[in-house]
């Protein structure tokens, strides 16, 4: 068949390139070192994979509540307080089917087709596709000559933009940005009425510099984050969204029909 049959949102795109190399891994032999999609080289921890056995046992093999199981809920509300100092509660927050998924439905949610979305460059593989499924226009945003983001240049993107998209520590350069440059860009954001998103899927592996979660300082802010890299949970799909209630509320209309719930 032709290809314009197919709609332009997807025509648009490419196929993930660190997928492909994750597929020709699989095929690469012994000695062969993957350096392309984010895999912990360590294992789900064992206390883990018992409590999922034990679950499945007790026939917790069912639909999930859209929003999530709400022991869940509650337990990454006391996360989001005890390590992160965010006071979101358990209303406030979506499990998702992994941290790619979130990162979906929080742009399907606020963006409308033209609307300027300024994503990390270089940046996560996913951030710019999205942006276009959801007929945003991506536009990067520049970094330093440490591969900072420049925050002077920043915002004079965010101006007029509908969402900015932050990741600290970033996947690919691994830089953590200041706490300062953080609360820069939120103040500036929410000054302007733009949303940031902020994806801190890599919180804990942060080697050098202290991570911050961005929405310490605003309220304009959806937080992206999974047990994938952390916990070496990647396969097992589980991510969250944390946000004011009536982003949560627009995130969860797109969810109950593209996932309907989390596993």
């Amino acid at each position: 068949m032709d290809a314009h049959i197919y709609s332009d949102r997807v025509s648009g795109i490419d196929l993930s390139g660190i997928r492909k190399l994750f597929d020709a891994f699989a095929n690469a032999g012994p000695g062969a070192i993957d350096l392309g999609i984010g895999q912990p080289d360590f294992d789900t921890p064992e206390h883990i994979k018992e409590a999922a056995m034990d679950a499945i046992r007790r026939g917790k093999t069912g639909y999930t509540p859209g929003p999530g199981i709400p022991g869940l809920r509650e337990a990454i509300s006391k996360k989001l307080q005890n390590e992160n100092g965010l006071d979101y509660t358990p209303e406030q927050v979506l499990v998702t089917a992994g941290g790619s998924e979130a990162l979906h439905l929080a742009i399907e949610a606020i963006v409308n087709p033209g609307e300027r979305v300024l994503v990390p460059d270089p940046g996560f593989v996913s951030y710019r596709p999205l942006a276009k499924i959801a007929g945003g226009v991506p536009v990067g945003m520049p970094v330093d000559a440490s591969m900072h983001v420049d925050i002077e240049k920043t915002k004079e993107l965010i101006d007029g933009a509908k969402a900015c998209i932050l990741n600290s520590p970033s996947n690919p350069t691994g830089m953590v940005e200041p706490e300062e440059s953080i609360r820069s860009i939120v103040e500036y954001a929410d000054d302007c009425g733009v949303w940031v998103i902020s994806d801190e899927v890599y919180e804990h592996f942060c080697y050098d510099g202290h991570f911050t979660s961005a929405a310490r300082f605003g309220e304009n802010v959806i937080t992206i984050n999974a047990a994938s890299k952390t916990y070496a949970m990647t396969g097992w799909r589980l991510g969250f969204i944390a946000a004011p209630p009536d982003a949560v509320t627009a995130c969860l209309k797109v969810h109950q029909y593209c996932q309907a719930c989390a596993t």
